[in-house]
């Protein structure tokens, strides 16, 4: 018998953990000939995420009451996946999509409120976004965050807007590790004052982005190119 869940409120935190969904979220019901199977994955990098691991694993105890159902890590991707019938209806009795996850739109309930679109912006941007500083100096912030999903683009660009960012979208083919083409499109938001009220009003909780800005903050410009790793070291 699976082990009751706890069914949270709508609330902040469940607004942040949608977005981590949409980002790096896996959600699948799969009938193997042995029975029907739930599961809700999340896939994040083993090292330079390590700590966002362990926040996540927090965030999904203290919002449903689940610990993971299994983990693994192949290569440098770590995957902890949750086993969980009353967890999948409930993902999707709140407009969380099913994987594959195309022409995705965020749910309106977090549309409606600031504060929560504000938290699915911090998930989002948290697994499928990034930070890097630009220029000979490396110093001038961007932020963006990319997707094959032009849809979840314009759900993105819409949000921003209303947050009041200025920022860019730009489309391009990217090659993946298999060596196939694809089109992909990129949200850049750019210059201190956009890092500024980004910092402000969505914020990240991956250290992996944090990191960087605790650099820039400290010596004005942050090197490209680091792992996790060396920059603790340069922190520390």
């Amino acid at each position: 018998m699976e082990k009751a869940i706890k069914i949270p409120q709508k609330s902040i935190l469940l607004a942040e953990e949608c977005g981590i969904h949409f980002g790096d979220g896996y959600m699948k019901i799969r009938d193997d000939g042995w029975g029907i199977h739930y599961e809700y994955a999340i896939s994040e990098h083993s090292q330079d995420d390590k700590h966002y691991i362990e926040y996540v694993k927090k965030l999904m105890k203290e919002l449903y009451n689940l610990e993971i159902s299994y983990e693994r890590t192949d290569n440098n991707t770590f995957q902890m996946s949750y086993m969980s019938k009353r967890l999948v209806n409930f993902k999707i009795s709140i407009s969380v999509p099913l994987s594959p996850k195309n022409n995705l739109i965020v749910p309106i309930w977090i549309k409606e409120n600031e504060l929560y679109y504000c938290a699915f912006l911090r998930g989002l941007f948290d697994t499928d976004g990034s930070l890097s500083f630009k220029n000979n100096k490396h110093n001038y912030p961007c932020i963006s965050f990319c997707s094959k999903d032009f849809k979840l683009v314009e759900e993105v660009s819409i949000l921003l807007k209303k947050l009041g960012f200025t920022f860019n979208v730009c489309k391009h083919n990217k090659k993946a590790s298999n060596g196939t083409w694809s089109i992909v499109w990129d949200i850049g938001i750019s210059g201190r004052k956009n890092l500024e009220k980004f910092m402000n009003l969505i914020g990240f909780n991956n250290y992996k982005h944090i990191s960087k800005h605790l650099i820039w903050q400290k010596y004005g410009f942050c090197p490209p190119n680091t792992c996790l790793k060396q920059r603790e070291e340069i922190l520390s």
